[in-house]
């Protein structure tokens, strides 16, 4: 039976598979997180009433349709006034000790780092490291919860923190106007931004973005080509830079971002499969070949996602060249080694498909309405119900626990989609939402790109004071 894990939200009151960092083990527990010292039900903390304390749904945010941003800033409020009385303060750092597992860890030792948690820091810091994940240093970074901001002690980033606000940019181009227009996404899939991004005759059918988060700026930068000429864009500023070409024309490629590196892979030009994988350095600005695709994988239609160290590429393979049925390979691709090998094969017949990463799994769409998970541990496949938006050219990415697909072109009669479907992991199904992109349109490219929070201000990706706004 899968375990399934509570991050802070709507149910990590309570927690049925309760972490002993001991023994790196999980065990079902049953009972209610709070025991005879229950919460009160008063809203503010009275240092008088030192056995009135907060309910659990104050303290973990456990009403019904509160995000996990909305629980965390919960405990920080709580926490802050909670230096009037160390009794509250023990008894929320007991409670979110067995509120903790591997899907909340990181966030709740970066509120332990800053109220001295000393035993909840313990014990996410075991959870962290039971798993494998290593916390990556960085020059001291600022962290921000709600209104208040700190330095965290060990100087950690962790890629699922709150001091980042994270949107989606989904990217269709006018093939009239030779224009690459952006929509932005919230983590509800409202719009914030609808714009012509850049305008020029090198714009086409064949654009492709990758998105890095550089570190040191603290901006998400997006990378992109049409196959040639190849430009560096702030998602803040809104600049536009040309960066060096591509080595070679291509088309039918595709770009993925890893590592402070982006990756052209694939392609055709001139009716001649292109199996050269290129690596862009962003630092110095340059271009070389790193590895070659192997010999039997169809080089266009290509998917590419990156797990850990790792680049996962997706493309028909044809397993024997007796066979007519092809099936979709699945290339292990070691940047580091510049190795490449083929781990899987998949019979999945279609036209063209789409990836993304949750966690240790990576989920697959298909234009035939195909939907499968893999996993990166096991490498096993398992089928999923089947998505209904049986299109091309369609976007799909990940927010928070879900996997989404938005837009495209419907194969049977080539109308276009405004449509945004949700899948939920935790059901295994699927639902149209009430939100839609702002025009029905085919998407060639996605990212997520995150912005830092700063108090009292929000900042949309790519938005510019209305200018070039598509209304």
């Amino acid at each position: 039976m899968e375990k399934i894990y509570n991050k802070i939200g709507s149910t990590v009151g309570i927690n049925n598979n309760n972490y002993h960092s001991n023994t790196c083990s999980y065990t079902d527990r049953t009972r209610d997180v709070l025991n005879k010292n229950e919460i009160s039900s008063g809203k503010s903390y009275n240092i008088n009433q030192k056995d009135n304390l907060y309910k659990k749904a104050s303290i973990f945010g456990a009403a019904k349709g509160k995000s996990d941003e909305s629980a965390v800033e919960n405990i920080v409020q709580i926490l802050t006034n909670s230096k009037h009385s160390s009794q509250l303060k023990y008894a929320i750092e007991e409670q979110l000790i067995f509120a903790l597992c591997p899907a909340n860890c990181r966030s709740l030792l970066l509120i332990a780092e800053r109220y001295a948690l000393l035993l909840l820091k313990d014990a996410a810091i075991k959870i962290i490291e039971s798993l494998g994940c290593k916390t990556v240093s960085e020059e001291s970074h600022k962290c921000v919860f709600g209104n208040e901001s700190y330095i965290s002690e060990n100087n950690c980033i962790f890629a699922n923190d709150f001091s980042y606000n994270r949107y989606t940019a989904v990217f269709t181009v006018n093939i009239s106007k030779r224009a690459v227009q952006v929509v932005v996404l919230d983590s509800e899939q409202d719009v914030k931004c609808h714009r012509y991004l850049e305008q020029g005759k090198e714009i086409s059918a064949e654009f492709k973005a990758c998105c890095l988060h550089d570190s040191k700026e603290d901006t998400s930068f997006l990378y992109w080509t049409c196959g040639k000429t190849f430009f560096k864009y702030d998602t803040i500023m809104n600049r536009n830079k040309a960066c060096k070409p591509l080595t070679s024309r291509r088309c039918n490629f595709t770009l993925v971002g890893h590592a402070g590196s982006c990756f052209v892979i694939g392609g055709i030009h001139q009716g001649q499969r292109i199996t050269d994988i290129e690596e862009y350095n962003v630092k110095k600005n340059t271009w070389r070949r790193v590895a070659s695709l192997p010999p039997n994988v169809h080089t266009t239609k290509l998917s590419c996602v990156t797990v850990g160290n790792m680049i996962y590429i997706f493309a028909v393979f044809d397993q024997q060249e007796s066979l007519q049925e092809h099936e979709l390979a699945i290339c292990l691709f070691n940047p580091d080694l510049t190795s490449i090998n083929i781990i899987a094969t998949i019979p999945v017949k279609t036209l063209q498909i789409r990836t993304c990463v949750l966690g240790k799994d990576i989920y697959i769409a298909s234009s035939n309405g195909d939907f499968l998970k893999f996993n990166t541990e096991s490498n096993l496949v398992k089928d999923l119900q089947r998505q209904n938006l049986i299109c091309k050219e369609f976007g799909m990415y990940t927010c928070g626990n879900a996997v989404y697909l938005a837009g495209g072109v419907n194969t049977s009669n080539a109308k276009l989609n405004d449509v945004i479907c949700k899948f939920s992991p935790l059901s295994g199904t699927w639902q149209n939402l009430c939100q839609t992109l702002p025009d029905q349109m085919p998407i060639y490219a996605s990212c997520e790109i995150k912005v830092c929070r700063k108090p009292e201000t929000t900042i949309v990706p790519f938005y510019e004071n209305n200018y070039m706004e598509i209304r």
